[in-house]
């Protein structure tokens, strides 16, 4: 961005020499004088003018939201948040369905749910290879921001074939299915959590706890030791899962399992905040959202965005992000897993979808800013280098490892 101020410049400075002109040679000093004065207070202004520009968009951008409002079904200070993307009829049905739930329903005051209504803004999603809805990109993030956001839920109507997803925090779930979809997608982004169906070509995700090698263990909780089931096939056919049919393998189930409930509940108090959060300050009494900013970084671009950044668990490897004081700090990105998730409405039906799928989109990494953030180092693989970003200006230059 600052090199294209440079570039016009250069351009006004090569139009300012073509424009003055020697009518006389008697003329020429006052001539020259006055087109010099002249063009040095265009130039100046043009100069401000610019630089005026691009300081509002590094310090004062936003989501491109005109006047959307973040709703609020309720918050608790400190809470995960989720935002969904509907009506709000839909987005109270779809709270209410998942505050109802073991175990959330005995954790309702860690949970914030927020809403954005298509009446403020018309939301696109694409559907992946012809068979899933999938709802991730730039603009959703940015308008998720909003709000205080640890999870994205978007809501779209689509014929029931459709399968909904989730990817990097994202769930975008297809009305024509059971809220139970909601459940079942909120553990994948939630947790890392791996399909309890068959899944033949897919592997584990990493972190995940509700497949195990075998059935001695599932005794991580030495109180219920006896108390645990063990069914054979959890996304591979030689690993286990403890509940006959949960919400991670099928959608016409009524509760995810005592061993999966416990690990969610270990989860919950992990990621829940206290009073420690500014994310969970009041909307009521002030949007917090609009006092904060962070770096929106894709590819190799970076924006300064006022909003919340989305900070909800991650999975994959973790960027550095390096301060003024040289301090590092670590944030875990989002793994490239895709879970695609079908509905078939028989009787006692079994999700079939292969998932996860890996892929490749250009990350969308959100950091909230400081101000003493000075650069960000993502780290490289087989297929990219390693490359670090100057996080001290807009448009930073990346330096390749």
């Amino acid at each position: 961005m600052i090199r294209a101020g440079f570039s016009l410049k250069a351009e006004f400075k090569r139009e300012s020499v073509n424009f003055v002109k020697t009518p006389t040679k008697s003329n020429t000093t006052k001539m020259e004088k006055k087109f010099i004065i002249l063009g040095a207070i265009i130039l100046v202004s043009l100069i401000v003018s610019i630089s005026a520009a691009f300081l509002a968009k590094e310090t004062n951008s936003s989501p491109p939201s005109g006047e959307i409002t973040c709703n609020v079904i309720q918050e608790n200070t400190g809470g995960i948040n989720i935002v969904l993307f509907a009506t709000e009829k839909q987005a109270k049905k779809y709270a209410d369905f998942f505050l109802n739930i073991a175990p959330y329903n005995s954790n309702q005051d860690k949970f914030n749910f927020y809403y954005i209504t298509s009446e403020d803004y018309a939301f696109e999603c694409e559907i992946y290879q012809g068979i899933a809805l999938l709802c991730y990109s730039r603009e959703i993030i940015q308008i998720a921001a909003i709000c205080p956001n640890d999870y994205v839920v978007v809501l779209k109507e689509e014929p029931i074939s459709i399968r909904s997803s989730a990817y990097r925090g994202i769930m975008s779930l297809n009305l024509n299915h059971p809220p139970t979809v909601f459940a079942h997608e909120f553990y994948h982004v939630f947790d890392n959590a791996a399909e309890e169906y068959s899944s033949p070509g897919s592997s584990i995700p990493s972190k995940s706890e509700n497949c195990q090698k075998s059935c001695d263990d599932f005794r991580e909780f030495p109180e219920y030791e006896g108390e645990f089931e063990c069914h054979q096939t959890c996304t591979e056919s030689d690993y286990y899962r403890e509940f006959e049919n949960g919400f991670m393998r099928s959608l016409q189930a009524n509760r995810y399992g005592p061993h999966n409930e416990l690990i969610l509940e270990e989860e919950i108090y992990n990621q829940f905040e206290g009073d420690v959060s500014l994310s969970g300050f009041a909307i009521q009494g002030g949007n917090p959202c609009d006092k904060q900013k962070y770096y929106l970084i894709e590819g190799e671009e970076i924006e300064i965005i006022e909003g919340c950044a989305q900070q909800g668990e991650r999975f994959g490897p973790a960027a550095q992000v390096e301060d003024s004081s040289g301090d590092i700090t670590e944030y875990p990105l989002h793994s490239d897993d895709l879970f695609i998730t079908d509905y078939d409405p028989t009787p006692g039906a079994i999700i079939t979808a292969q998932s996860p799928q890996k892929l490749d989109l250009p990350p969308i990494t959100t950091i909230p800013k400081t101000g003493q953030e000075e650069s960000i180092t993502f780290p490289g693989d087989q297929n990219n280098p390693q490359i670090t970003l100057s996080l001290k200006e807009t448009g930073a230059t990346p330096c390749k490892n």
